[in-house]
This record gives C-alpha cells, structure tokens and sequence, in this order.
C-alpha cells in the first residue's frame, strides 16, 4: 500500500490533490492519508518520546543538557499540533469534487470551534514571538554594558 499509494505521489497529491485531465488542472479530491495526518503522527512520536523522558532516571542517564535539548521538541509538537488543526478545522471538510461526482454530502457544518483554535494559536505564537524579542533586547542590553 505504501509504495503503490501516497508514497509515490507528488506534493499536491499529498495534500489532496489531483490532477484532471479533462479541465487540465488539479482539484482538490478527499486527501485520506495526507499530510495533516502524518503531521498528527510525527507530533504524537514525539509526545510520546518526551513521556518516556519525563522522569528522574531518563535525566540522570542522558544528562541534563541532552534532555533539555530533548525536551525542546515540545515547540515542534506545538506547531505540529497546530498546523494539524488548522487543517481539519478548515480545509479538510470543504466540498471536494470527488463528493459531488460521487453524490455524498458536501454540507458539512461548519466546525464552532475553528476560530477558538485559530485564536488559541495566534495568541501562543504572539507570546512566544513576545518572548523572544524581550530575550533579544535584554541581551543585547547586556552585550553593550
């Protein structure tokens, strides 16, 4: 299934595209297997990675400093996570071509809470951005002195 499927696509493909002979262009078809869930998955290797690092024993043997560095992965997570969402919330449930051919129902409703995760995201990347330019500017503060 691997190398006869998704692995052999190209990048539209992946994200759930395909090309149409007909009208000579790619329409946007159910994507299954795509992107937003191999996000999903690589996210979840790694909150699992960081649970089984989670404990006095695991810093003792890799060290403190490899666990941080280890433990950093929790950024990736969070903006894995969050483009996995983004796409769910909205662009996975809009009509497709392949429902209307087909006949199945192209009405989804629209998720209530898509904006409350667009919101929650914006707001972390906007504190973590926050941060960092305080960090800058504490260090180049002290650089100078």
């Amino acid at each position: 299934m691997i190398l006869n499927g998704w692995a052999r696509w190209g990048v539209l493909e992946f994200l759930g595209y395909q090309y149409v002979a007909e009208i000579d262009t790619y329409l946007r078809f159910e994507p299954g297997f795509g992107l937003a869930n191999l996000m999903g998955l690589v996210a979840l290797i790694f909150m699992v990675l960081l649970a089984a690092t989670s404990f006095d024993k695991a810093v003792n043997y890799l060290g403190v400093s490899s666990w941080k560095w280890l433990h950093m992965l929790a950024i990736t997570i969070f903006y894995l996570s969050a483009l996995h969402v983004m796409y769910f919330a909205f662009i996975h449930f809009t009509p497709s071509p392949y429902r209307l051919i087909a006949g199945l129902p192209t009405n989804y409703a629209p998720n209530p809470l898509r904006f409350v995760y667009a919101a929650a995201i914006v707001t972390v990347f906007t504190a973590q951005a926050g941060s960092y330019i305080a960090t800058v500017r504490r260090q180049r503060s002290s650089d100078w002195e």
